[in-house]
């Protein structure tokens, strides 16, 4: 652990002081953290070619706007069923989330099923930031190159008994 970790500080005895604790606890989840896989699909992308409903659309995907537990099974999957909460205090509560060994088997159903065969350029369409169609064919092929870690991700948190801490920027 880097010396100036807020962990090391801490166990030095650092007072406590509100404005370290997401710090803390940030730290605490990377070092704890059997693995720290990066998701490199927008989920304005996943929303868009899964469940393109207005209520899971792009919109949703703005996560800011909706409280969970999120009625969408791919946004469960992607930011979490329940916001992440030590006691009283909620870490991240517009950017962070998690799934317990339930919620990952129940969503590794849904993700299992989903077929990635049947997405087309066209679902990328209403996203303004791949007008051009060369970009969504690109795009297309990442999300379907991409997919299969995801579904992965939750196979392993199902078999290995884990949970899963989705954090997004």
């Amino acid at each position: 652990m880097p010396d100036h970790a807020m962990n090391r500080q801490v166990s030095q005895g650092i007072g406590f002081d509100k404005s370290y604790w997401k710090c803390l606890v940030g730290e605490c989840l990377v070092y704890g953290a059997v693995d720290v896989p990066r998701v490199t699909i927008t989920p304005q992308t996943v929303c868009a070619l899964i469940d393109p409903s207005p209520h899971a659309s792009l919109r949703a995907c703005g996560i800011d706007a909706m409280p969970r537990p999120y009625g969408s099974l791919v946004l469960q999957a992607l930011f979490g069923s329940r916001d992440l909460a030590f006691g009283t205090a909620f870490y991240r509560p517009d950017r962070a989330g998690w799934n317990d060994a339930a919620d990952c088997a129940r969503l590794l159903v849904y993700l299992q099923s989903i077929r990635t065969d049947n997405w087309r350029t066209e679902d990328l369409a209403a996203l303004v930031e791949l007008a051009d169609p060369e970009e969504r064919q690109e795009e297309l092929l990442h999300a379907r190159e991409w997919w299969p870690d995801f579904v992965e991700l939750y196979q392993t948190a199902v078999e290995d008994g884990l949970m899963l801490v989705c954090e997004w920027d």
